[in-house]
């Protein structure tokens, strides 16, 4: 699943890049695309291993409770709050991060892949944290 989510993701960002290269506007979305995946410091793989762990608690939140409350106003409002918790926030989604990164046209920077693996092990991490809650809450 996330190699299709890779290469659709990638590709649609491509796309974009190509054909809105020329628009007003694309400029600085490019510079909000570079500056989304950048990586230099310490503490900038310190914020984006942070970031991408709480927004893989938020997505397992959001879907773990919807599954619970499906199609009512509780699960949906569970669904559109942890959605909108992790996106208001800045938290790091890795198919979110490989569409900006084809869009940026940034995957001849090494850092792009640093950004991207580190994103994608710790979005993998953040359900753990999620799963862990509800055992010791003792809910399903």
């Amino acid at each position: 699943m996330l190699l299709g989510n890779a290469v659709g993701a990638i590709s649609l960002g491509y796309i974009c890049f190509t054909a809105f290269s020329e628009m007003p506007l694309v400029e600085s979305a490019l510079a909000a695309s570079s500056s989304r995946v950048a990586l230099g410091s310490f503490p900038d793989y310190l914020s984006l291993c942070l970031r991408s762990f709480l927004c893989g608690f938020c997505v397992y939140m959001a879907v773990k409770l919807f599954g619970r409350d499906r199609l009512r106003p509780k699960g949906i409002l569970f669904l559109v709050f942890f959605v909108f918790l992790f996106v208001y926030c800045g938290f790091q989604h890795c198919i979110a991060n490989m569409f900006y990164l084809g869009f940026g046209n940034a995957f001849g920077n090494p850092l792009a892949y640093a950004n991207l693996g580190l994103c994608i092990f710790f979005n993998s991490f953040g359900p753990i944290m999620g799963v862990l809650l509800f055992k010791l809450l003792k809910t399903e």
